[in-house]
């Protein structure tokens, strides 16, 4: 189950600043106008009028008739959008709302910076000459998490502000700064999304003659746009889906250079949190433009910095500044010698001072480096876009994902693969980008990867078959079918079973076949089902198995059936096909099948902007499998693993732990039936499992894992699955037979 996000139960605190006490060239036309838009999409919502704190300083004489624009929405503008009034509204006004606090919604609209400590910070209206009054956004946030305030449990931060970092504004005052009153102590079930309109050291666009932010548009155009009706709840990681793909088609178009970044942070249990960012990293202007003459990202600039940093020939601080010039930090002393072109002349230096073997394979590093960073160079333009979901299709090339690092940059992961070298045409580095030719539809040039055209042809070839679901199916064996006989099984087999096949382009098919006589007669059954699915496909399609079954029928361990024909001898399923299992309760509880959507749908989202968060639950204690489900409910991980054997079904739905995670709509599901000799072991294999590569590949790698783990996996490979994907279930009808049967009328 999801947060509840009863508009009713929602606050907004929405501000907009176009004036400031500075200067009138720090007048920000439309920032005003903005947040009355954002105010009118909340009460489009059926967010109450008393329930929205709108901070306006508009422009001398309103020339976009704002304050009358707030009016018409029946929201009253506080007197002043300056510091201490916003912070007295979050530390005592907000605190004290009688109303119900579930959502908390937070948009903010003006001028922004980074701060000397790389942190972003608004300026408020009143920011002077001598005093920059400013809010911290990180006080803010860690504020909102804070035991201090109560309530609010689903929180959505909207920031449209640059991010330029401070030195570069040539300010000649220092930022004035005060904090939140906080405890340190988190409160748990708080989730946080943030979405930052501008990645660090870059700015926000605002379109003087539109008088209105580009992101702000953006936005807006998703939550309440084109006349539509406002959604609510707004589903984030739709929303910054939308944004980054909207973005990105305004940066191919020169409409703007936004870098938008997103984060997800949820408080557990414990107290900790779990923080996600996508975006910039913290460079200065200066290093920023070095870094993109030289055709490197800041990434790519802090790991070269890194690496002349660990030379032991530079150990002396003497010599590494003879060499790298003045500069506190090493980044910004790279970047220098980046930006007058003498990367070249560096490394002969640096090779001209080693003189143990030491030092001169620590040069030979930073010379490798600076190679492959160039051999990749080519590729961050056309891929600048790529997702994380298709970014961990890196692991699907490397010889061993078990051993391959855990990289979420673009860049790095080029490099990685550029550094393993290899056979041209069976290389990591370009069977990946030929497999991101064709999952993001960007070309790289022919020359780029340097074979002769036949083999290149065969290339892209491969990497297409590779990753075209077209030529798998799926075979779901529902052991339990409306119809078939008893509906208990406490009360025995039923006496038919039913095969659902979905093929490759997404079409089923259905098979019934009758098994009177009990265990054994539905084993058999499931054989001819088996053999029915490859009559279907005769051209031989991979196919991946599931058994819809009650939870009763999980003890039966339908995995480790074993499977015959003529020319098979007997052997589990589970050895030949990638196989898991589907909740059938699920499917017929209307409350947690609808949850099972939601839940399913906010995952496909999630993964396309992160790698899979997978959750461990404990043996419950305190208050029984009900913590499993409020556990799930506040993590809402995409994977929920037991890091306890569930045991056996013991006859009562509501108090069995697989059930009571299913029931807060959780698809997806990992357990063992036996202690492991290493817990810690086990959850690390099947967390990489789950994390590197493709989230819906997870049953086929585990088939990958069975085949090929020695004995230090080997508790691993028993781990059972629910995966419980919305496109690998046929729908209520076909389920009972009832679109079947009207088809066949018509």
């Amino acid at each position: 189950m999801t947060v509840r996000m009863d508009p009713a139960a929602t606050h907004g605190v929405v501000i907009g600043i176009e004036r400031y006490d500075v200067a009138d060239t720090w007048g920000l036309p439309g920032a005003a106008r903005d947040a009355v838009r954002v105010t009118g999409w909340l009460r489009a919502a059926g967010v109450p009028a008393e329930q929205v704190a709108l901070f306006l300083d508009v422009l001398p004489g309103d020339p976009d008739g704002t304050l009358a624009a707030a009016s018409g929405l029946g929201v009253t503008p506080r007197a002043s959008a300056r510091r201490d009034d916003i912070m007295a509204y979050f530390t005592d006004e907000l605190r004290q709302q009688r109303a119900a606090r579930d959502t908390l919604v937070v948009y903010w609209s003006g001028h922004g910076v980074l701060d000397d400590q790389r942190r972003r910070t608004l300026f408020t209206s009143d920011a002077g000459p001598n005093d920059r009054r400013n809010i911290r956004v990180e006080d803010l946030l860690d504020y909102l998490i804070d035991r201090e305030v109560s309530g609010f449990h689903q929180q959505i931060v909207l920031v449209d502000a640059c991010a330029n970092f401070v030195e570069s504004r040539n300010y000649r005052t220092h930022l004035t700064q005060t904090t939140f009153p906080v405890s340190g102590v988190r409160r748990a079930g708080v989730r946080q999304f943030v979405i930052y309109s501008a990645a660090q050291g870059t700015a926000a666009a605002n379109r003087r003659t539109a008088r209105a932010g580009a992101f702000t548009d953006t936005l807006l155009g998703w939550l309440h746009g084109d006349g539509q009706p406002a959604r609510w709840p707004p589903d984030m990681p739709a929303l910054s889906a939308f944004v980054g793909r909207h973005v990105r088609q305004l940066a191919d178009s020169g409409q703007t250079q936004l870098s938008p970044v997103y984060l997800s942070r949820t408080v557990d249990w414990s107290g900790s949190a779990d923080e996600r960012e996508f975006g910039g990293l913290p460079v200065t202007g200066s290093a920023l433009h070095a870094a993109a003459g030289a055709t490197r990202t800041p990434s790519q600039l802090r790991r070269l910095a890194a690496a002349l940093a660990g030379c032991t020939a530079l150990a002396d601080p003497a010599r590494q500044a003879r060499l790298l010039g003045p500069a506190d930090d090493p980044q910004e002393a790279v970047a220098a010698v980046l930006a007058r072109g003498g990367m070249t002349t560096l490394l002969a230096s640096l090779d001209e001072l080693c003189t143990t073997e030491e030092q001169r394979l620590d040069a030979a590093k930073v010379r490798r480096l600076w190679q492959v960073q160039g051999r990749v160079a080519p590729l961050l333009a056309p891929f600048a876009a790529v997702t994380a979901g298709q970014l961990r299709h890196y692991y699907d090339v490397v010889p061993d994902r078990r051993l391959a690092p855990s990289h979420h940059d673009l860049d790095q992961v080029l490099e990685y693969l550029a550094d393993l070298g290899g056979a041209a045409a069976d290389a990591p580095l370009p069977r990946f980008v030929a497999r991101l030719e064709q999952l993001t539809g960007r070309r790289v040039p022919d020359e780029w990867f340097e074979l002769p055209v036949p083999a290149l042809h065969a290339l892209r070839d491969r990497e297409r078959a590779a990753i075209d679901r077209s030529g798998r199916s799926h075979l779901v064996i529902d052991l339990q079918p409306p119809g078939s006989g008893s509906t208990d099984p406490q009360a025995g087999w039923p006496a038919a079973i039913v095969g659902h096949l979905r093929t490759g382009d997404g079409a089923w098919t259905r098979e019934t076949v009758a098994c009177p006589g009990g265990l054994t007669a539905v084993q058999q059954a499931v054989n001819r089902l088996i053999n029915w699915a490859y009559e279907q496909q005769p051209d031989g399609t991979d196919m991946t198995l599931g058994f819809l079954a009650p939870r009763a029928r999980f003890d039966d361990v339908p995995e480790s059936w074993a499977f015959s024909d003529s020319l098979t001898a007997s052997v589990p399923i589970r050895e030949e096909y990638p196989v898991m299992l589907h909740f059938r309760e699920r499917l017929e509880a209307s409350r947690a099948c609808a949850y099972w959507r939601r839940r399913a749908t906010a995952i496909a989202e999630e993964i396309t902007h992160a790698a899979p968060k997978v959750s461990w639950l404990e043996p419950p204690r305190g208050g029984g499998v009900r913590r499993i489900s409020t556990s799930v409910e506040a993590e809402r991980p995409a994977c929920v693993g037991f890091r306890f054997a569930p045991g056996p079904f013991r006859g009562d739905l509501r108090n069995d732990p697989l059930v009571a995670a299913v029931n807060a709509g959780a698809p997806y599901l990992m357990w063992l039936d036996a202690e492991p000799g290493d817990w810690d072991e086990v959850t690390s294999v099947l967390a990489a499992l789950v994390q590197r590569g493709d989230f819906d590949d997870v049953p086929l790698r585990l088939k990958e894992l069975r085949d090929t783990a020695g004995d230090t996996a080997a508790d691993a490979t028993t781990v059972r699955l629910v995966w419980d994907n919305q496109d690998w279930l046929p729908d209520a009808g076909r389920l009972t037979g009832l679109a079947v049967r009207e088809a066949a009328q018509r």
